[in-house]
């Protein structure tokens, strides 16, 4: 019974997350510039942001190709000390490349995500890095590290959508059509940015909201961007009805273990039980712990002659007297 008690306490222990006994706010993530792509060698500064809030309790969540880093350290940077929760890198590397998003201590809230990109390279793209909202627009710049050509194209899924004298487009009004890979260069050159994931809110879906969620993007193995794989209209930004759906599935998932224990228990111990007196019937009669009733002796069974060894025995002495009257009647005849 103990054990069980014990059992029922480590149960309880581990539905219980520390995460959804604080009440914070959701923070936002924000990334200076504003791009989803970088060059190598320049600066980056992401920043945890928190309304009324400090950014005490968030962390700087950072996905690679070879799992999930906490921190600003990790990536290459350092935290701020005049701004809480900024964290500056000075010198971008490839290996800044992928997924940021800020966590909360608990890892029950999320930020939204960012994917970023660090070119090693003459040109990139710059795009929302949020999804764009249907109805409003969307503003692509090209940005060229050495010098800029006279004409500049932008790309559509590998398709060419628009060619003119200016770095800078922008589509108005903007639905899921919109939605997909742009990347901009010289039309008559090589050099051409990588490919940047543009979304169109209300339309498809945004990243998971789980850091096993977001190991199902996937890096292009020729540019090294990253290509969402969604499947489900769930956004990072936890909202407060988000919240509370998850604090109603544990209480459900608690009350369901506390129901289903004591029968579990109930049921083991009758088992035991019957098990127990089955095992005195067939090995040998015991008392039953607590009473004083001990099992009555059985006597010896009262075996009676066998009746074959009876007549063998009368036919043994008529043989015997007979025997013995002849050689009485020989002797008398002598």
């Amino acid at each position: 019974m103990a054990a069980a008690c014990y059992s029922l306490v480590l149960v309880t222990a581990a539905f219980y997350h520390p995460g959804l006994s604080q009440d914070m706010p959701p923070a936002r993530l924000s990334i200076i510039p504003s791009s989803g792509q970088h060059f190598q060698e320049k600066q980056m500064s992401l920043h945890c942001e928190v309304k009324e809030w400090n950014s005490t309790g968030w962390t700087l969540k950072h996905l690679t190709r070879s799992g999930v880093q906490s921190g600003c350290l990790p990536a290459g940077g350092n935290m701020s000390k005049e701004s809480p929760g900024l964290c500056e890198i000075l010198h971008l590397h490839s290996r800044n490349s992928g997924v940021y998003w800020c966590e909360s201590v608990g890892g029950d809230k999320r930020s939204n995500n960012i994917n970023i990109t660090v070119v090693d390279g003459s040109v990139i793209i710059q795009s929302p890095t949020e999804p764009v909202a249907e109805g409003d627009s969307l503003t692509l710049r090209c940005l060229y590290l050495w010098s800029q050509p006279n004409t500049t194209a932008f790309y559509k899924n590998g398709g060419k959508i628009l060619a003119h004298s200016s770095t800078e487009v922008t589509l108005h009004n903007v639905t899921g059509a919109d939605e997909g890979f742009y990347k901009c260069g010289d039309p008559d050159g090589d050099e051409r940015s990588p490919d940047s994931w543009v979304a169109v809110r209300g339309h498809f879906a945004l990243l998971p909201t789980s850091p096993r969620g977001l190991l199902s993007t996937m890096y292009t193995p020729t540019e090294g961007a990253i290509k969402p794989q969604m499947t489900s209209p769930t956004e990072l930004s936890p909202s407060n009805s988000t919240t509370k759906a998850g604090s109603r599935l544990y209480v459900v998932v608690l009350c369901c273990i506390l129901g289903v224990l004591p029968i579990i228990l109930v049921l083991g111990l009758l088992a035991c039980r019957n098990r127990s007196r089955m095992r005195c019937y067939y090995d040998s009669c015991c008392p039953v712990r607590g009473s004083r009733n001990e099992c009555p002796k059985e006597e010896a069974p009262q075996t009676k002659p066998d009746v074959t060894e009876i007549q063998w025995d009368m036919a043994w002495m008529e043989m015997e007297t007979e025997t013995t009257l002849l050689g009485r009647k020989q002797e008398s005849g002598h």
